[in-house]
């Protein structure tokens, strides 16, 4: 028969339990995290974005129209738009956004992390504020005011899965007894 104290202690070594499991969750990125869509402008207001910039990605839609996109890593919170959604959501900081490589964000390219050996060695937070769209040469150009600074990787102020360090081991198609190295 169980006693009350022991009752207790399990009661809380369950909430200590679950305690670890948040405290872990918090400390670990995502492996596949959902990324959200950047829009710089919602219903006629500027929406500026902050974040670590992390990669470039190519993306196919479903119509087979291929755009590029920067991948960042929320540090403010941001309006943002998921797959399916119409209306747009309040995302906080760790959160990931595509941000559409328009003509003038394609120097962002510059500021991509640096990797080294074991990870990432340097990032660069990235502001962009949207400003009014100007016509150049008869089309419409959006512009932004762009701000940056390069960070140590551990100064990050959200937490950046590591890049990978090796390219992914093939396995070999034939077995063969010459050994590899």
């Amino acid at each position: 028969m169980a006693t009350k104290a022991n009752s207790a202690n399990k009661a809380n070594k369950g909430e200590m339990a679950s305690d670890a499991w948040a405290k872990k969750f918090e400390e670990l990125a995502p492996v596949r995290p959902e990324i959200h869509y950047y829009r710089p402008e919602i219903d006629g207001e500027a929406v500026p974005i902050c974040g670590i910039l992390l990669e470039r990605r190519e993306w196919t839609n479903q119509e087979g129209e291929t755009s590029k996109n920067f991948v960042f890593a929320l540090t403010l919170p941001c309006r943002l738009f998921s797959a399916g959604n119409p209306e747009p959501s309040e995302y906080s900081a760790g959160s990931f956004a595509f941000v559409k490589e328009w003509a003038q964000l394609r120097d962002l390219n510059r500021y991509l992390p640096t990797v080294g050996p074991n990870g990432y060695e340097s990032v660069t937070e990235i502001l962009i504020v949207p400003k009014a769209i100007e016509k150049r040469n008869g089309k419409p150009m959006r512009r932004f005011e762009v701000r940056a600074r390069r960070l140590g990787a551990n100064d990050s102020p959200v937490g950046l899965l590591a890049a990978p360090t090796a390219q992914p081991v093939r396995m070999l198609e034939e077995a063969s007894d010459e050994i590899p190295f």
